[in-house]
């Protein structure tokens, strides 16, 4: 992992803090206010000052994953999962393998990434991992 992936992987992570910080200073879009769910409400504009995500350069989606990586434990925002090269190594780590990249030192040796990604949170209980080589069972949407 190189110091820019680091660096970047920090600002993103910094980034969430702040939108967090400040969302009650975001602009909301227009609204409707009162009505309950029938007609009869009233449209509420917003301040024209309040900034947007849109004027601040960054998409919902960029935001979203942003404040998720602020929500991360910091000890587990400087966790690498690492696949294991050479034979030499196997036998002690595994194939997977966790590492802080900060103090370079290993977090846990033998991981099931599969298990790791669920429990983290990062694969949902719908979704399923592929084997990309076996190309015939992988749907491709087009």
């Amino acid at each position: 992992m190189s110091l820019t992936t680091v660096s970047f992987g920090a600002a993103v992570r910094r980034m969430g803090e702040l939108l967090k910080q400040d969302h009650d200073k975001l602009s909301k879009g227009t609204r409707t206010k009162g009505g309950g769910g029938h007609s009869g409400g009233t449209v509420v504009l917003p301040p024209e000052d309040a900034p947007t995500l849109a004027s601040l350069g960054v998409s919902k989606r960029e935001s979203s994953e942003a404040q998720k990586l602020a929500d991360l434990e910091p000890e587990k925002f400087d966790e690498v999962l690492k696949k294991t090269r050479g034979e030499r190594w196997r036998s002690d780590l595994g194939d997977w393998y966790i590492v802080n990249f900060n103090s370079n030192s290993l977090v846990c040796g033998r991981i099931d990434p599969i298990d790791e990604a669920r429990e983290r949170g990062v694969l949902k209980p719908y979704e399923e991992v592929v084997d990309v080589d076996d190309e015939e069972e992988v749907d491709h949407v087009e």
